[in-house]
Parts: structure tokens; C-alpha cells; sequence
């Protein structure tokens, strides 16, 4: 599953420093890498998108050659060996699925072939379609072997890296950059972003949470991230078609095989695990405000920020003197 591009950078430096700058479409969404730094050699950001091709290939759910598109072919069948950084993935994603109860679902993908939402014209399947899928999707059927062999046990099943890899990946290329002596920049994967040290100026990074019912360019509030933090935002008003009144996002329940219906617009996860916030941005907004702050009390590690279709905003205590409301159309409240 795909997190979208719903996080707005804001980038405030009292100087005007150099910034090396590059952008792509790669993984499914949208890639920024912002470097503040002079002289950067090519070489640096060959290595970059050597590296996000490399990975797209290996871990992507829609081309043939994949890592995980084989593992589906094979579900039923028999257990083939991937490469470690697939199957470290892998484990961490069932993981935080059996963290989660299946609220984050590392094996949703055939429920996502289904929905199609990326198609050309997308339209909602049978109900009997939803529930022949269902088995399908579970998780402990996911079969993590010694050697780096993954088997799906059952045929059809197939595993889906979408929600989980991104901010993984941001992660891996802020290491790539500070092993060459990068010491200020932002990586932004779709809205999975990471930061190195600090803005030019040595003050924390101001990231904005866009408003989910404004404009691409409005926000809610600024969030302030320092060296090694990680800031993913999960909502369901991008990716998203209409039939017959009834709209339809891309963020699934496993538990019904229908997008999630709760009382959140928007989750945003702040904490130094990349992975982690990737996987539980999605698993907050699939639960609904309340069992995602109980959900929270497992992962004692991150911040989160809540938005709920009443435009009320709870955030996690954690947050307090870094979450500044900037839309006084919200209500803004620590929560517990």
C-alpha cells in the first residue's frame, strides 16, 4: 500500500544557504532530497538512485521481476530465498503486524490487487469478490525460514512491502549520505520523511502536516524534527475514486476487505524508527483515534498526531513542545 505525498516541508533558514536539490518518481510516489551543502559531487547522488532503483526492483508489488511478485507465484508451492534487506523487512512487518492484530497487514497485497486503485478507472469489486479474499489475508501464514526463505502458505497470498518499505528506504539513504559526509539535508519519500542534523542555521527542521479537508498548499500545524527523526503521515483525501456517491481511499481494513472507516482524516507519526512510523501510520488510521492512543502505549518510542474528521487534533505528550498549531479552524488537545 502506498503512502502518499501528504506532508508539506517547510524549510525556514535565517541565511540563504546552497542547496543541492533533486527530484524523481520512484516507488509509487514522489521523491525529494534536499542537501544543504556546497559542492556535492555526482557521484553522491548516483549513489542515491542507484540505490532507489536497486530497491524498486527487489521490493516493488507491480513489476513482474520483484522479489515479492515471485514469492506470490510461488504462495502454495514453495519457499524461495530473497535478499536481506526483503527479508529483514519482512519480519519486521509481521512483526508489527502481530503488534497490531492485523491493523497494519503485511499480507494485504492480493486485497490491493483487487481494489486496483491506481487503475485508469477504478471501480469497487463484488462483495463476494471482498470475501473470497479474506483468507487470503492472513499474516501468520507468512512463513519466515531460516537462510532468508520466505514461503506463503497458502496459494494466492502474497505480501506487500508498500506500507512499511518507504520509510525503511528513507532511512537507508540518510545512511548512505552521512557515510559521505553529509551533515544537513531532508529526504522526503511521499510524505515518509527523514532528516540529517539540523537546518543551516542550526535550528530544528519545521515540517508542516497538511490540512486533509484544504488545499495541497494549507496545513494544520508544524511539527519541529531534529537529526535522525523520522515524520510519516498517513491520510485517505489523495488517492481515492467516487461510485455512486460513495468514495472509496486506498488505506484497507483486512478485517472487512473495505477501505477504512473511522473517525481520523489524517495520522502523522514522528519518531527516530522509520520503519516503525511507516507501519503504524497506516495501522492508527485503519483503528480510529481512540484505539490507536491505546495501540500507542506499545510503542512508547514514537509521537503521534491525530486528526480527526471533527477537526479536532490530539497529539501525544511527547509532542507538546514541538507540535504548533497553525489553523485556528482546528482545536488542537494532548491526548491522554
Amino acid at each position: 500500500m502506498y503512502i502518499l505525498s501528504l506532508i508539506i516541508a517547510i524549510l525556514i533558514s535565517a541565511c540563504s544557504p546552497t542547496i543541492s536539490e533533486r527530484r524523481t518518481y520512484a516507488l509509487g510516489t514522489f521523491i525529494t532530497i534536499k542537501i544543504y551543502q556546497q559542492n556535492i559531487p555526482a557521484s553522491v547522488w548516483n549513489k542515491v538512485f542507484e540505490y532507489i532503483e536497486d530497491v524498486e526492483q527487489r521490493m516493488s508489488a507491480s513489476t513482474k521481476e520483484s522479489e515479492l511478485i515471485k514469492l506470490q507465484e510461488l504462495s502454495g508451492k514453495t519457499a524461495i530465498r530473497v535478499s536481506a534487506d526483503v527479508y529483514s523487512l519482512l519480519q519486521k512487518g509481521k512483526q508489527i503486524s502481530l503488534q497490531t492484530n492485523g491493523l497494519f497487514n503485511i499480507a494485504i497485497l492480493p486485497l490491493v490487487q483487487l481494489w486496483d486503485i491506481t487503475a485508469a478507472h477504478p471501480k469497487a469489486p463484488q462483495r463476494e469478490q471482498v470475501i473470497n479474499i479474506l483468507p487470503l489475508l492472513d499474516f501468520n501464514n507468512v512463513k519466515l525460514l531460516p537462510k532468508q526463505k520466505v514461503l506463503l502458505s497458502q496459494p494466492g497470498m502474497g505480501v506487500d512491502l508498500g506500507g512499511i518499505a518507504k520509510g525503511y528506504i528513507a532511512e537507508q539513504i540518510a545512511y548512505l549520505l552521512k557515510k559521505e559526509h553529509i551533515s544537513s539535508a531532508l529526504i522526503d519519500l511521499g510524505g515518509n520523511i527523514h532528516v540529517i542534523g539540523t537546518k543551516p542555521d542550526k535550528q530544528p527542521w519545521i515540517i508542516g502536516i497538511r490540512d486533509p479537508q484544504g488545499n495541497m498548499s494549507q496545513i494544520i500545524g508544524t511539527v519541529k524534527v531534529t537529526d535522525g527523526y523520522s515524520m510519516v503521515t498517513s491520510g485517505a483525501y489523495e488517492r481515492y475514486f467516487m461510485q455512486d456517491g460513495i468514495r472509496y481511499h486506498h488505506i484497507f481494513d483486512s478485517q472487512t476487505g473495505y477501505p477504512a472507516e473511522s473517525d481520523l482524516e489524517s495520522v502523522t507519526i514522528v519518531t527516530k524508527n522509520g520503519t516503525l512510523a511507516d507501519a503504524l501510520s497506516t495501522a492508527f488510521f485503519v483503528a480510529g483515534s481512540q484505539q490507536s492512543i491505546n495501540l500507542a502505549k506499545k510503542f512508547s518510542t514514537i509521537g503521534y498526531i491525530l486528526v480527526l474528521k471533527n477537526k479536532k487534533i490530539l497529539y501525544s505528550p511527547s509532542l507538546k513542545m514541538s507540535f504548533i498549531l497553525r489553523n485556528t479552524t482546528y482545536t488542537a488537545q494532548t491526548y491522554p
